[in-house]
């Protein structure tokens, strides 16, 4: 379904609530906002889903989040392949594994209405980027953006803390 703006609905009909909140947070040190293996922990968030970089191969990729234990609410999101190493450009098979990795979380989303927001990492004081991972092209990070950007129809926003510095 056409939301108008030649997106496509995610959610398989009308989007009365417009999708889950997301937001981007800034990591700023262990066991506190921002750390997302904290958070997922936290009674307070137990409404959220978290996406975070790994590789397309679990038994390659170091668990850097410490999420993985999470399954039903972490989502990785692949950057990296053990065959080819980090996505060093937007090839059409980088692109198919992050496809689908959003196309899991959105069945997820569209099947357990009670989770209501997403949070995914960023670092540059800008929440239109990413958490980057040193080795992964830009076009990779800005691919994904675009595909967290269409999770929802609300507006990305940051979770603002103490340290959060934006701009």
């Amino acid at each position: 379904m056409n939301n108008g703006d030649g997106r496509l609905n995610v959610y398989g009909g009308p989007n009365v609530y417009g999708g889950p909140n997301v937001y981007g947070v800034k990591y700023d040190g262990k066991n506190k906002i921002g750390d997302l293996e904290w958070m997922i922990a936290q009674p307070d968030f137990k409404n959220a889903i978290f996406l975070y970089c790994d590789s397309d191969d679990v038994f390659f990729s170091r668990d850097l989040y410490g999420l993985r234990q999470h399954k039903r609410r972490a989502f990785p999101i692949p950057v990296c392949s053990e065959t080819n190493g980090c996505f060093s450009g937007l090839s059409i098979y980088n692109k198919l594994m992050i496809n689908m990795a959003f196309n899991h979380l959105r069945d997820f989303i569209k099947d357990n209405s009670d989770f209501d927001t997403v949070f995914y990492s960023f670092d540059t004081g800008d929440i239109r980027v990413l958490h980057e991972h040193p080795f992964v092209c830009p076009s990779v990070i800005s691919y994904i953006m675009t595909k967290i950007r269409e999770i929802s129809d609300k507006p990305v926003q940051w979770l603002k803390t103490r340290s959060t510095k934006i701009g």
